[in-house]
């Protein structure tokens, strides 16, 4: 739902609120990072660091820079606790 947020967001919004596009985003992939990660029976953080959650699944798959980066870039849109 995420995504489709993010996207629909994007598509129909003018002026794009990239902020909340941006979060949306954030929050996608932090799901799919953990649901990966549960997947190989990892046990996940209390985390919304994305980078963080990326460098534990590089244990188990490669992940190329680029998404690393964008992990960095997406993070600060997340949750603060």
């Amino acid at each position: 739902m995420d995504f489709l947020t993010a996207k629909h967001l994007y598509d129909n919004m003018y002026p794009k609120p990239l902020e909340i596009i941006c979060y949306h985003c954030q929050q996608s992939i932090e799901k799919l990072l953990k649901g990966v990660l549960f997947s190989y029976g990892v046990t996940i953080k209390k985390t919304h660091d994305l980078g963080l959650l990326a460098e534990m699944l590089q244990e188990y798959v490669e992940i190329d820079s680029r998404y690393m980066e964008m992990c960095d870039d997406l993070t600060p849109y997340g949750v603060k606790i």
